[in-house]
């Protein structure tokens, strides 16, 4: 087909497709290039209210188990190249420049030098995979960008509150090995590192559920009162081991009137969650309604929230909060501290001091320290 031409509301796309039938393998040469792309009809409120109607899945899981096409992605030869000259987020925000290259050979896949730029700035797409086996589908990617704007990211991802500022390193390598997209997950290898800077967020035009929510305003009392919060700094980080993602706290996020720590595990094979959040208000701020312990647990497509609200002596609340929200697991095993430190982004950045274990000492301490050891 020489002149291609693909169309779905304002989305336009032309270009030229080659497509061999014969033999066991599919060469293919493509080219597309799209003037607009325009996810807010991907996005748009006829859309969210079909999605919302749909049924859950049969299994209660985000992550499907249905067959990835391993058998023709072995048969395919050649290569695809799109060109987005504008991509219009759901936000309304545009990005521009957006390609790059997929080859196919002997049941290899690369995509090369895929790049999204919004603001002079780029995120970048690198990932190779081998079905070679014509069973499985063994993944390699990257995503990486330097102080891309946070509104960026949240529009790919279909949330319409942008917010403003909030530039944002991101750097996620993973690996994973299997026939679909649960079992990819189940086996996943690698690091997640976000970092957040200076921002503010529209406190009241985030799209969230019921139980996000008041997640949100127990950790985060000021946001019901106020238009705006003014964010200094967040971090996500954390590794991901066969599959569970280990978060030695490595959630922070700090606004002008709270900070707050998290961490705990999401296993990735079974979609179990167990995360606390620990906030604290800034000097000088006081915050009333402020939770002293969230957290969330149930699973990724059905999270449930547990907040501890009531006041209690400093010496007993760590221990009482936990216990009461089932989180003292996440105490035990050091993945959320005590304590709110004061620079939580750093600490979530570089991972929390661990205390020094106290010996006990032995009957030998006197006579090594008199031969000087």
């Amino acid at each position: 087909v020489d002149d291609l031409e693909v169309s779905s509301g304002k989305s336009r796309a032309k270009g030229r497709l080659q497509i061999g039938l014969a033999g066991e393998r599919r060469e293919i040469k493509a080219r597309l290039d799209a003037p607009l792309i325009d996810l807010q009809e991907f996005y748009g409120a006829e859309d969210k209210a079909r999605r919302e109607s749909e049924p859950a899945r049969g299994d209660g899981r985000v992550f499907p188990d249905d067959p990835l096409p391993v058998a023709a992605l072995k048969a395919l030869e050649g290569k695809v190249d799109l060109h987005v000259e504008k991509l219009r987020l759901a936000d309304g925000r545009t990005m521009e420049g957006v390609g790059g290259r997929v080859s196919f050979k002997r049941g290899r896949i690369d995509g090369e030098d895929i790049k999204l730029r919004l603001d002079e700035r780029e995120l970048r797409l690198r990932f190779s995979g081998d079905a070679s086996s014509g069973r499985e589908l063994a993944l390699n990617a990257a995503l990486s960008g330097e102080k891309v704007p946070l509104a960026a990211l949240t529009g790919l991802l279909g949330m319409s509150a942008a917010p403003q500022g909030a530039p944002t390193d991101v750097a996620v390598n993973l690996t994973g090995r299997g026939a679909s997209v649960r079992a990819l997950m189940a086996s996943a290898n690698g690091d997640v590192r976000m970092v957040v800077g200076p921002g503010r967020i529209k406190n009241r035009a985030l799209d969230v559920g019921a139980d996000v929510t008041e997640l949100l305003n127990a950790l985060n009392p000021a946001r019901t009162r106020d238009e705006y919060s003014e964010l200094k700094c967040a971090v996500l980080r954390f590794p991901v081991r066969n599959g569970i993602a280990t978060i030695d706290n490595g959630i922070a996020v700090e606004t002008a009137k709270v900070r707050l720590i998290g961490g705990g595990t999401v296993n990735l094979r079974t979609e179990q969650l167990e995360l606390g959040f620990r906030p604290a208000a800034n000097t000088g701020f006081g915050v009333g309604g402020l939770a002293r312990f969230a957290k969330v647990s149930g699973t990724l497509a059905d999270p449930q929230i547990g907040l501890d609200m009531a006041s209690a002596a400093a010496g007993a609340a760590a221990a009482g909060a936990a216990m009461i929200t089932g989180g003292l697991s996440l105490l035990a095993g050091g993945l959320l501290l005590n304590d709110v430190p004061e620079n939580v982004c750093q600490v979530a950045l570089s991972g929390a001091p661990k205390p020094k274990q106290e010996s006990g000492g032995s009957i030998f301490d006197p006579i090594k320290k008199l031969f000087g050891n």
